[in-house]
């Protein structure tokens, strides 16, 4: 029969309509309308806790920020989207999409910014390229963990809840990956079945930030906009008061003014408790087989390196690095790597400005050329 989408009326009435009629006329509704709105879309590849801790450090921080978390809807879409052959034309779900994700964030058109998370990091390879294909100028925020730690912190919770722990971070939705990387299917029967699934859960949330990232290239050539979210790793939240900060001026849209110091304590205070509540020890057992399946993968960088264009927590930062640390995890560290981490280590207020220094010319910070010439 034909496909539908059931509503539920103020009444409680169940309606349903059909996705095929349904989807034209709300796109075409929502694109009549100027939206003032910025949307922020949060990405996660750390078993739930990044996108926990963003909604978790919104609401205390007194930004009057509207947060949709983990929209279910959304993830009834990445299922229906991952159904192949296609139920409906792929036109159709993004017209969805985008017309409801619009559509529930109208009622928020006097605030600035509306904060989006996705429904679990088994849903990232499904929904983000479409996110971004469709919102390709709002702002992006992939947060991540190390894979180690997302598989202990998962399981933790699941043993805490007798198992009741949602697949939407213990079961890949869909995942070409194993095509992809074929040694991993070895390396993976080598681990127990659910250590095995939050592991490939969380390399093809990876994967697609570094497939998004790849892309850009050809979107260059194009002159299209390129995929540049606020890349956030976990550890630097736990070690660095810049980088919540920065996060912060990320989501606000307030990179270039300082924050109220009120604003960032109390996000700091909050932040602290929630990484503290979920604090679990790394499964030693399982460490080495979990690396060993991630090292099949030649582009995800083991535990303490860090992804491609992740953001280095500074008073100036950037979105963008300096150096794109492409390399395995079997190379050595770099020497200007190394130095990045003892600066890093240095101080939790200030690192060298020559690290997040992009390379062209900043014009806060430097002449696009020499004045005494002229």
């Amino acid at each position: 029969g034909a496909l539908v989408w059931i509503f539920c009326s103020l009444k409680e009435n169940l309606v349903k309509i059909p996705l095929r009629k349904i989807a034209p006329l709300l796109q075409e509704a929502m694109d009549s309308i100027v939206f003032t709105s910025t949307l922020c879309i949060v990405a996660d590849a750390s078993g739930g806790l990044g996108s926990t801790v963003i909604s978790e450090v919104m609401k205390a921080s007194n930004s009057r920020v509207p947060i949709l978390s983990e929209p279910v809807w959304m993830a009834q879409f990445a299922v229906l989207m991952e159904q192949k052959p296609y139920l409906l034309p792929l036109d159709i779900y993004k017209q969805c999409l985008m017309g409801l994700l619009r559509l529930q964030t109208y009622k928020y058109q006097k605030e600035s910014t509306v904060v989006v998370t996705l429904p679990g990091q088994a849903t990232v390879s499904t929904l983000e390229p479409v996110l971004f294909e469709l919102f390709p100028h709002e702002r992006h925020v992939f947060i991540y963990d190390s894979c180690c730690k997302t598989v202990s912190r998962v399981l933790a919770r699941q043993h805490k809840s007798k198992g009741g722990e949602s697949i939407r971070h213990t079961t890949p939705l869909y995942s070409s990956l194993t095509r992809q990387v074929p040694k991993m299917l070895k390396e993976l029967q080598a681990l127990p079945q659910g250590v095995a699934s939050i592991t490939e859960t969380w390399m093809t949330s990876i994967n697609t930030y570094l497939q998004l990232k790849d892309g850009d290239k050809e979107r260059r050539k194009l002159k299209e906009p390129e995929y540049i979210p606020f890349c956030c790793r976990l550890d630097n939240l736990r070690n660095y008061d810049l980088a919540l900060e920065n996060l912060l001026q990320s989501i606000l849209g307030a990179r270039s003014r300082a924050l109220p110091q009120e604003m960032v304590q109390e996000a700091t205070s909050v932040l602290q408790k929630v990484l503290g509540e979920n604090d679990v020890p790394t499964m030693m057992n399982y460490e080495k087989k979990i690396q060993e399946v991630v090292f099949c993968h030649k582009l995800i960088l083991l535990e303490n390196k860090t992804l491609l264009d992740t953001v280095v927590p500074s008073k100036e930062w950037s979105l963008k690095s300096t150096r794109r640390i492409m390399g395995c995890a079997c190379c050595d560290p770099e020497e200007d790597e190394e130095e990045e981490e003892e600066n890093l280590g240095s101080s939790k207020e200030t690192l060298v400005s020559n690290l997040t220094r992009p390379k062209f010319v900043d014009g806060k910070t430097a002449f696009a050329f020499d004045p005494t010439q002229f």
